[in-house]
């Protein structure tokens, strides 16, 4: 799925340096990135028990931004494509490949049948699923079409709610390269770097209608989320890790980053992927493990290992949290720790499952504590450029007020 880009003769100024280039009374331009195409691709059944990934979140999400990008001084694309290398540099091939070819395989398995809409999996490689062996056969089963895919989804799916239909693929792809457009606007020319990003720039459509007003936000409407994917296994509704996408691709660029998760659920998948590095400080905030998903992963003792021991922070809350509560934690805890590294950009994990009735969480925060967390990130890091990455979120009746709430409290 390479798309090569015609060079460009784009003059788009830069501001120099992430400090001090933005004056912080000042309200500066959003830019967000949304396929709807590529949204609309992913349509679990709703009648599917436990599953409450639907296409009606991106469709909200997405009309209630065009219906305020006045308000929220934003402007909306399409993503570019910068290929499968990205997504390929944070995942293996194995569960790249079987992501794209699942729902083929297992339709053809059951003789092309159009009754066929989904491939759930109720098959689980308990034990097998990260040894050596398991990943030898997934390759075999992958490669040869007479063999069972459903020996390769107990492998790759870590439960059965991750639904994948015919077009869950091309959603869980664009869903990445709209995190790594959004990322992609914020890049500003280090010294050491302005041969490179000249070089970027010509091969990305969408600097130049960025234009010489630099965002200092972004925001990328993924959908499948993606923050409990690990390198090799998808779980909890997501396929490819974006936030871990865009955050690698900023560091291959050379940028600094730090990533902070506020859905509900722990971001299992991206403390996985960063556990062992230094490079990548994760904080994240979300419900006690012990109560919710994903169960396993989450608890305030894990700290990172090897070179990554202190760059992994976990805030473990009790459900029935409400809006001051988790201001509280997010206020004293989370942003300090966020402080006391150097980045460039912070990466926010946006879930709006902690919203009071969410049917996934337990939280109790209104639209107002959304603004008032983004307006809490925002004045603590006035100056730092912020890529907003949408995880979940599934109450359709508050979901895009509250994504609009807090994306204004960054303004």
């Amino acid at each position: 799925m390479e798309r090569s880009s015609s060079s460009s003769s784009n003059t788009t100024t830069f501001h120099e340096g992430s400090e001090a280039a933005f004056p912080e009374d000042v309200k500066h331009r959003m830019v967000a990135f949304a396929s709807k195409k590529g949204m609309d691709m992913h349509n679990p059944p709703s009648m599917l028990r436990g599953v409450s990934e639907l296409k009606e979140r991106g469709d909200l999400i997405l009309k209630i931004l065009e219906e305020n990008k006045e308000e929220l001084c934003l402007d909306i694309f399409e993503p570019d494509d910068d290929g499968i290398s990205c997504i390929l540099n944070v995942h293996n091939e194995s569960l790249f490949k079987f992501v794209e070819v699942a729902f083929a395989r297992y339709k053809k398995q059951l003789g092309d049948d159009d009754d066929v809409e989904y491939l759930q999996n109720d098959s689980f490689a308990v034990g097998y699923m990260y040894s050596e062996q398991a990943r030898l056969h997934a390759i075999e089963v992958l490669e040869d079409e007479t063999l069972n895919i459903m020996y390769a989804a107990g492998l790759f799916l870590g439960d059965s709610v991750t639904i994948i239909t015919e077009g869950t693929f091309h959603a869980a792809y664009q869903a990445a390269q709209c995190a790594i457009s959004a990322m992609k606007s914020l890049f500003f020319p280090k010294k050491k770097l302005r041969r490179k990003l000249s070089s970027l720039k010509a091969a990305t459509p969408n600097f130049e209608k960025i234009g010489e007003d630099p965002p200092i936000t972004s925001y990328a409407l993924c959908r499948p989320p993606g923050h409990h994917a690990s390198a090799s296994v998808a779980g909890g509704y997501c396929f490819f890790n974006n936030v871990a996408i865009a955050a690698q691709f900023a560091v291959d660029n050379g940028y600094r980053v730090s990533i902070l998760d506020v859905d509900f659920h722990h971001g299992n998948g991206t403390q996985k992927i960063f556990y062992k590095r230094k490079d990548v400080l994760f904080v994240s905030m979300h419900c006690d493990p012990k109560l919710m998903f994903p169960f396993w992963s989450g608890y305030e003792e894990e700290i990172g290992e090897g070179e990554g021991e202190g760059f992994n922070m976990n805030i473990s809350l009790p459900i029935g949290t409400n809006g001051g509560e988790f201001m509280n934690e997010l206020r004293t805890r989370a942003l300090p720790r966020l402080a006391e590294k150097r980045m460039d950009i912070l990466l926010i994990s946006f879930g709006g499952d902690t919203a009071r009735d969410d049917p996934e969480g337990g939280f109790l925060l209104d639209t107002p504590d959304f603004e008032e967390m983004g307006y809490a990130i925002r004045t603590a890091f006035p100056t730092k450029r912020i890529c907003v990455i949408q995880e979940g979120g599934y109450g359709l009746e508050v979901l895009d007020k509250n994504v609009k709430a807090f994306l204004k409290g960054l303004l």
